[in-house]
């Protein structure tokens, strides 16, 4: 086998291994997903991923009541019950779709706290796992996982390490929210 040839083969099945990696990690995010974390009414909110223009081609990650919070803020709904209906059936009807908001408010209220190198990192460390791996870890309070963001004293570093991670697992098809107390990832 030529040089050229074999350095081909060894870049197209490196490419092959990176588009499966990724292809992985994309697409099991559900509606019903989307749709149970924008009628959570706990006080340990779950997270959604929502496309946002604004802020890049990829889904960002963001805890439910920040868009609910985004969206009331654009269209200038109450806080009651009937203006979070409103809320919710507009994220619902939004779902798989981009969301742009004319509020720079609005905007601020759905920035994610990660950064692309960081949400990077935690593919790299989550990408191993397998999703019965990932829950159980999850369960425990003092697993690998936790430690990803829990390990930063920082608290902006601590919680964008967190969504980062979230991002991850919504998009393997696992929902995942913020325990109101300990600020940690717990399965519903």
């Amino acid at each position: 086998m030529k040089v050229g040839r074999r350095k081909f083969v060894v870049l197209f099945f490196g490419a092959m291994v990176w588009m499966s990696a990724i292809a992985a990690l994309a697409g099991d995010y559900t509606r019903g997903m989307f749709k149970r974390a924008l009628n959570d009414n706990s006080t340990s909110p779950l997270y959604i991923l929502i496309n946002v223009p604004k802020y890049g081609k990829d889904d960002i990650c963001i805890a439910a009541p920040f868009l609910l919070g985004a969206i009331a803020i654009d269209r200038g709904l109450d806080y009651d019950s009937e203006g979070k209906k409103k809320q919710i059936g507009l994220a619902e009807a939004n779902f798989g779709r981009a969301f742009s908001f004319s509020s720079s408010k609005a905007l601020a209220n759905i920035k994610p706290r990660y950064r692309q190198d960081q949400l990077a990192a935690v593919v790299r460390f989550a990408g191993n796992l397998s999703d019965k791996e990932i829950v159980k870890q999850l369960r425990s309070s003092k697993s690998p996982l936790h430690e990803l963001y829990a390990r930063y004293p920082d608290p902006s570093r601590w919680m964008a390490y967190r969504d980062a991670l979230a991002c991850v697992l919504l998009k393997r098809g696992i929902l995942v929210g913020i325990q109101d107390i300990t600020g940690r990832l717990f399965v519903p």
